[in-house]
């Protein structure tokens, strides 16, 4: 039986890439013209995650790809016990990349993943604005009512008003907007103030159609995991990017290598887990609270 849930917040942040090797001035003209065509690498990439487990504090990650600090989170969880009598409860962004990453490594163990709110918000705030045409508080009107269907977990309530809209038609649009309106009198007057929204851009309304349709497996019932006082939110995650990598690393005119890049947020992670002063005075480093000694390691001198 499940006794608890573990947490888990995965997320990928980008840092300016720095150029690889600096070349001389008589050569620049060439390697120009000569790499007009070839794509560059204008970023570098960090996967950071947090653990959040019952009666412990959270412990961070970060590692260059998702697949290595996703098995980092595997040994961690299995030097903590964690996996027994535990649900793993994933919140990702929605990227499919991120998703498959975790099916592949933990998809034995059944675990749950979740779109953060945070993101759905931010997203669908991105597509209401170039789908629809309206004022700021106009336009505020139409996403609190969709992310009011998102929050209680309808989705097919927010997919089925877009659709009224694309289809242009107002009086559905008019009932899903204004539920409360309950008088007919009332709402006949009314009719001409009350916002009705119209296309501004239709791909992009497909396209908010289309994102909603293909993550609804993904997405929970947030206003019931709240009630329950059960995570909603990558936010731990989030304070972790810019703790781990943010702050320090995506500051004006800064550029990294990967190798440094990467490097740089793993000691910050060691600091951050309290693991730095045993590594640098005992050379010890276990995802375990202690050093794990196995007697029948031929490595092992202790």
């Amino acid at each position: 039986m499940l006794s608890a849930c573990v947490s888990i917040s995965i997320d990928e942040v980008l840092s300016k890439h720095q150029t690889d090797q600096r070349t001389p001035l008589s050569v620049k003209l060439s390697q120009a013209i000569s790499s007009l065509s070839a794509p560059r690498q204008r970023f570098v990439s960090n996967a950071c995650l947090t653990i959040q487990a019952p009666n412990r504090k959270p412990y961070h990650i970060a590692a260059p790809t998702v697949d290595e600090a996703l098995k980092r989170a595997l040994a961690y969880l299995i030097e903590h016990n964690l996996l027994g009598g535990y649900h793993l409860v994933f919140f990702t962004d929605g990227a499919k990349s991120l998703h498959q990453a975790i099916n592949t490594l933990f998809g034995f163990f059944e675990p749950l993943i979740i779109i953060d709110w945070f993101h759905i918000a931010k997203r669908c705030g991105q597509l209401l604005s170039q789908a629809c045409t309206g004022q700021i508080e106009e336009k505020r009107v139409l996403l609190d009512r969709i992310l009011g269907f998102l929050w209680h977990g309808d989705v097919d309530g927010a997919i089925n008003l877009l659709s009224s809209i694309l289809n242009k038609q107002d009086d559905a649009v008019r009932a899903a907007l204004y539920p409360k309106q309950q008088d007919a009198e009332d709402a006949d007057s009314a009719e001409d103030t009350r916002y009705i929204p119209k296309i501004k851009n239709e791909a992009k309304l497909t396209e908010f159609i289309n994102y909603l349709t293909g993550k609804e497996p993904l997405m929970a019932c947030y206003s019931v995991r709240a009630y329950r006082k059960l995570k909603v939110s990558s936010n731990m995650a989030e304070k972790s990017n810019d703790m781990l990598v943010a702050h320090r690393q995506k500051k004006k005119g800064m550029s990294w290598s990967q190798d440094g890049s990467s490097g740089l947020a793993i000691i910050t992670a060691f600091i951050k887990n309290g693991n730095m002063e045993r590594w640098l005075t005992h050379k010890q480093f276990s995802f375990a609270d202690e050093p794990l000694i196995c007697f029948n390691d031929p490595t092992n001198f202790v």
